[in-house]
């Protein structure tokens, strides 16, 4: 599973847009969640100028998936998730 830290979605003219900030989490298989990419967004917020109240947003948004992770609340019931692959994979 991975989850991607990004800016809201908008309707625009030509179908949906958003801008990734580059920050992601892979949770594997075996339970563990990994943050990735933390270098580029970091370059990226200096280059592109991120404001102060975004990058806020950003960190604010990290904490709320590790902290629905270490619950193991929604969509990090890991053990629930897994039986739902295992149950899609073996064509059930």
């Amino acid at each position: 599973m991975y989850i991607h830290i990004s800016l809201p979605a908008t309707l625009t003219a030509t179908g949906i847009e958003w801008v990734d900030l580059d920050l992601d989490y892979r949770v594997h298989l075996d339970g563990r969640i990994e943050r990735l990419d933390e270098q580029e967004y970091r370059a990226h917020q200096a280059t592109m100028g991120y404001p102060a109240a975004m990058h806020a947003q950003v960190q604010a948004a990290c904490s709320e998936v590790e902290s629905l992770y270490q619950q193991q609340r929604y969509p990090f019931n890991h053990t629930a998730q897994l039986a739902l692959y295992q149950q899609i994979k073996a064509g059930e």
